[in-house]
C-alpha cells in the first residue's frame, strides 16, 4: 500500500464475487445466467463480479447484467483485445485482471487498461530497498 496499491475488497460482504467453483451450486453457467435478474433485484446495493476465462464468457455475462468481470489467467494480448471490445460495448462494466500477475509482469497487465489488478503479490512480494533523498 505504500506504493499506491490498496486492497480491492476489504471483506466478502462488499460484493458478490462468483468464481467458476460457485457455479456448481447454481446449475452451472446457464444457472447463473437464469439467476442474474433475481440477484440484481435482491442485492441491489451490491456489485456482482463474475470470473471469466474467455472474452466469449465475458460478453455473455455483460449482456446478463453483471457489474464487473474478473478475468482469470488471460494473456496480456488476449486481455488487451477483451478490454478494448468490452469498453466499446459495455463502458460501465468494471474489468479486473487476476491470475499469475506479479511484480515481473504487472506493468504489462496495467497497460491493458483494466480498472484493477487482483494479485496477492502485495502480501507475498519480496522486500525491496527503497531510498529517499530530500533536496
Amino acid at each position: 500500500m505504500s506504493g499506491g496499491a490498496m486492497p480491492h475488497r476489504l471483506g466478502l460482504s462488499e460484493t458478490i464475487l462468483v468464481f467458476k467453483q460457485h457455479l456448481n451450486f447454481i446449475g452451472g453457467f446457464e444457472g447463473l445466467l437464469k439467476k442474474m435478474p433475481e440477484l440484481k433485484a435482491e442485492c441491489c446495493e451490491k456489485k456482482i463480479i463474475v470470473e471469466a476465462t474467455t472474452l466469449e464468457q465475458a460478453n455473455v455475462l455483460c449482456r446478463a447484467g453483471v457489474d464487473g468481470i474478473q478475468f482469470d489467467k488471460l494473456t496480456v494480448e488476449d486481455l488487451t483485445v477483451a478490454v478494448k471490445q468490452l469498453r466499446n460495448e459495455f463502458p460501465g462494466v468494471v474489468l479486473l485482471a487476476a491470475g499469475g500477475i506479479n511484480e515481473t509482469n504487472i506493468t504489462a497487465y496495467a497497460g491493458t487498461q483494466v480498472n484493477g489488478i487482483v494479485t496477492t503479490c502485495l502480501y507475498n512480494a519480496k522486500p525491496i530497498d527503497v531510498g529517499v533523498k530530500i533536496q
